[in-house]
């Protein structure tokens, strides 16, 4: 049986965000072009989740599924915590800006897709 159980997350400024899943997750945080920073990706079994991500021109990144366990996003995984760092260990948080807003991570959670042929 699967377990709904939610687990407190660790940050406590973060943006909330829905997405669906189809290719690769896009998430604009406003940061400057061309840096790289590790993207740190914790779900609600406290597993973690490492990958590098370039910053494109418009400020966003994109997060690689394909990196991820199959099927690791899906609708009822529950809450993933997301943060950016200068470090693969997860130190020296980056602060992302969403509405005009800063915050220290994201919340991310998964939505149904409706009507789609995409995946």
């Amino acid at each position: 049986m699967y377990c709904q159980e939610s687990v407190e997350l660790t940050r406590d400024t973060c943006y909330e965000l829905s997405k669906e899943v189809c290719g690769p997750i896009n998430i604009n945080p406003g940061l400057t072009p061309a840096d790289s920073y590790y993207l740190q990706i914790i779900d609600k079994f406290v597993t973690r989740y490492t990958q590098q991500v370039v910053i494109k021109d418009d400020g966003s990144f994109d997060v690689d599924t394909t990196l991820l366990p199959d099927g690791y996003f899906n609708q009822y995984a529950g809450k993933f915590e997301l943060y950016l760092s200068t470090s693969s260990e997860g130190t020296d948080y980056i602060d992302m800006t969403f509405e005009e807003e800063v915050y220290k991570c994201v919340i991310l959670s998964i939505v149904k897709i409706e009507n789609s042929d995409c995946c």
